[in-house]
């Protein structure tokens, strides 16, 4: 039997039919042995032992519980007690599972910084004039994916601590601020980012130095940075920052 890919560190379960073909009652064991290194409580049953009347069925609940992303395989045996028919005093199987988390990318922009995040990297402005950029995201897995557009961080990079995060400057905007979303698998969304300098910051005047006096140092250009945060819900390591 094949649960299929489930997400990890959630139960999946699953009822397997156990039916008694003969004319007397029968007790059976049911047991799980895990193969390879899949840790305790991957695999679980619900009822270690069942009664069957004759010619009648009953259910055991086997449990899955992915710790990672791999494949995880067991074996389900049921033993009939003082069973002395080998065609029908055991049944034996292979129980295979396998972890995944939901996976979302940023398509566009294509620029990638050196810490290979997604990197909108706008031309040039004068002060008053604006660009525009888009922004698409694709759910690249095989699982529904639950993404969140958080804080937009007025630093590069950002701070690990989030308390720390000082507002992104509001020369950029981002039409999905706040937005929460459900992609299904291999669906796209696509958003623009916006950058529209208002004005250039003037530090203040050197010491001895007078404000617009000749000579006094003038600032022609400044260069605007933030982060976009990005969060993929049930999966901590995709936590993803665009730079703008």
């Amino acid at each position: 039997f094949h649960f299929g890919p489930n997400m990890v560190n959630q139960r999946q379960e699953v009822r397997v039919k156990i039916i008694n073909p003969t004319k007397v009652s029968v007790s059976v064991d049911l047991s799980l042995t895990a193969k390879g290194d899949a840790p305790e409580g991957t695999f679980e049953i619900l009822e270690p032992k069942l009664t069957l009347p004759m010619h009648e069925h009953r259910y055991a609940t086997v449990y899955f519980t992915p710790g990672g992303l791999e494949t995880f395989t067991a074996v389900f045996e049921a033993n009939v007690e003082n069973g002395t028919d080998d065609r029908t005093n055991k049944l034996a199987f292979d129980i295979v599972g396998e972890g995944t988390l939901p996976r979302v990318t940023v398509k566009a922009p294509a620029g990638r910084n050196d810490a290979g995040q997604a990197l909108a990297s706008f031309r040039r402005l004068l002060v008053g004039k604006s660009q525009s950029l888009p922004l698409v995201i694709a759910n690249e897995g095989i699982l529904p994916a639950k993404v969140k557009f958080g804080h937009k961080v007025g630093e590069w990079p950002p701070p690990e601590d989030p308390m720390k995060w000082k507002s992104g400057p509001r020369c950029f905007h981002f039409d999905g601020a706040g937005a929460e979303l459900f992609l299904k698998p291999k669906e796209e969304q696509a958003y623009t980012l916006h950058f529209r300098p208002k004005a250039i910051s003037k530090p203040a005047p050197a010491e001895g130095e007078a404000a617009g006096e000749e000579g006094a140092a003038e600032v022609t250009q400044e260069t605007f940075q933030a982060g976009l945060e990005m969060i993929v819900h049930s999966n901590e390591y995709e936590r993803n920052y665009i730079q703008l």
